[in-house]
């Protein structure tokens, strides 16, 4: 039956998913209940006086109803309040003058009740009563060595001792069992957060392994639609003209346009997937930088002299090799043009490549469009990062959120970096750099 009882106990006031200052306050006062006894029985033994003896059994009995209230109402934060005032502001100094001063233990429950007022309390509040503790218990020692008439001293060294010994055996055992549960607590907390962790990083394996399979199974239809409607505008061409025929090859025009954007963004998604799982076939050889940027402009110039912007390529032909997979820088210079014409309109995108004194090549792409605020700056390289309403200066931003992620992905793989720069209204500029 006792054991029973003393599981409830345990259950009902320090159940793991309690907050730690709601178990401090609970450890506190069954402590506060067992040392008002133990202390009360001794002051009555040692003759400390009626106040001493009184001001014991009275935080005993405070104790148990603030843990019986707090039980019911749940009301922990008001109860802690009245324990700093009425035990560790009230009858902690009282207690000093009524037991020996500073010739007693009561030194010891001075720091015990700081201790436990900053873990019950929190912020200002509990800087407000520290420093009340720290000024009210510094004057209690001052006035007891300036006026000791005040103090009821204990009757021989043996009391005095005994009282000491009692102080300094119940701070530390209380305090060594909040130090036993805060362990307990943070053990038990990090347990849950790797499993939580794992979980997540379970889930995110599945989500990647579902959008590979998903975009490879998408570059069939879509390598079919655009192949169609290339051809059918072939056919289309050579066919007398007229307002139908000019029409329909206007629409396929915008299919195939479309299809390639859809292409472009299933090898995005591919990308990302084979990097993360680490199943990027990759081909580093001997390239020119200056050539990969001219020929990806040369590739993709339909797509990107849209939105009546000037695209100015200056690279210094005499640039020396550089050691990477031509298609993936490729990919990349593809893809920091396409955001920079996405966000720019009658304005200019500039590619430079130039030699690092420190060794390498930097390739730059400085646009004069709308920019980047610098709450979204941070994250462009990020996953999925894209503008909302609220943080774009233009609304029609269209792209997958994962260009820039990819093109960071690839950078590294090749042993560079990569950055941005940028300012509302002001443009951006994107850089990335390759180890010769």
């Amino acid at each position: 039956m006792l054991r029973k009882r003393i599981s409830e106990i345990k259950d009902a006031y320090f159940d793991e998913n309690l907050d730690l200052s709601v178990q401090a306050f609970n450890l506190l006062g069954f402590a506060g209940i067992a040392a008002g006894v133990v202390i009360g029985v001794f002051s009555v033994v040692a003759g400390t006086g009626a106040v001493n003896v009184l001001g014991n059994f009275s935080a005993s009995a405070l104790a148990a109803f603030l843990l019986i209230y707090t039980r019911r109402t749940g009301r922990y934060h008001a109860a802690s309040v009245v324990t700093v005032i009425a035990v560790f502001i009230v009858a902690f100094p009282a207690m000093f003058f009524a037991a020996g001063g500073y010739h007693s233990g009561m030194s010891c429950f001075f720091v015990f009740a700081v201790l436990f007022t900053e873990m019950m309390l929190k912020g200002r509040e509990a800087a407000f009563f520290v420093a009340a503790e720290f000024a009210l218990y510094s004057g209690c020692v001052v006035a007891a060595w300036r006026y000791p008439g005040l103090v009821l001293f204990f009757d021989g060294e043996l009391y005095f001792a005994a009282d000491v010994i009692a102080a300094f055996i119940v701070s530390s055992v209380i305090l060594l069992a909040v130090l036993v549960l805060y362990f307990r607590i943070y053990d038990n907390r990090q347990r849950l957060l790797d499993e939580q962790n794992e979980r997540l990083k379970q889930l995110d394996r599945m989500k990647t392994e579902f959008l590979g399979n998903v975009s490879h199974e998408l570059r069939t239809p879509l390598t079919a639609v655009s192949g169609y409607a290339q051809t059918a505008a072939l056919h289309l061409a050579s066919l007398p003209k007229s307002p139908d025929v000019m029409a329909a090859a206007e629409k396929l025009e915008i299919i195939a346009g479309q299809a390639e954007r859809l292409g472009a963004m299933v090898n995005q998604v591919l990308d990302m997937t084979r990097i993360e799982e680490g199943r990027m076939a990759w081909n580093f050889e001997p390239c020119r930088v200056d050539r990969i940027i001219r020929e990806t402009v040369r590739a993709h110039f339909p797509i990107l002299s849209k939105n009546e912007n000037e695209l100015l390529v200056r690279t210094d032909p005499e640039l020396p090799e550089v050691l990477a997979d031509a298609p993936r820088i490729s990919e990349v210079v593809l893809n920091i043009l396409a955001n920079a014409v996405r966000h720019t309109r009658r304005g200019s995108i500039t590619v430079t490549a130039e030699r690092l004194d420190a060794g390498g090549i930097a390739v730059n792409v400085t646009d004069t469009g709308e920019g980047i605020s610098p709450k979204r700056l941070p994250h462009v390289f990020e996953r999925y990062n894209r503008p909302d309403g609220n943080d774009s200066l233009r609304g029609d931003d269209t792209g997958t959120g994962l260009g820039l992620y990819v093109s960071k992905l690839i950078v590294k793989a090749h042993g560079g970096e990569i950055s941005a720069e940028s300012e509302p209204g002001n443009g951006t500029s994107i850089r990335f750099t390759l180890p010769m």
